[in-house]
């Protein structure tokens, strides 16, 4: 189902942002010897929610929804956030570069 609204877009932007977070915070219960540079990447994610979150809020109204029609597909920017079972450190580098590459924003 393609994206064809500004709330729609900007709905689908939270929710990539905060799939990234929550793996960052997972890895980072993982992988204690990255912790401050993995939660460093959650919080970004978080601050990035925000700045969505106050674009719908302060700036979209009913008038500029009704002109947007961006016709995005999703899952050209979808990302999986789940790891094999025994996952390398490597393969979890490799996942999160995947995810940084298929960003939305």
């Amino acid at each position: 189902m393609k994206i064809n609204t500004a709330s729609a877009a900007i709905s689908f932007a939270k929710k990539l942002e905060e799939d990234s977070a929550k793996f960052y915070e997972d890895l980072s219960r993982k992988y204690i010897k990255d912790v401050d540079v993995l939660l460093s990447f959650a919080k970004e994610n978080r601050k990035n929610i925000v700045q969505v979150e106050r674009a719908y809020y302060e700036v979209i109204t009913d008038a500029i929804e009704a002109c947007f029609a961006f016709n995005i597909n999703p899952d050209d920017y979808a990302f999986k956030t789940e790891l094999a079972e025994g996952a390398s450190y490597s393969d979890v580098l490799e996942k999160a570069v995947e995810m940084e590459e298929k960003r939305f924003l």
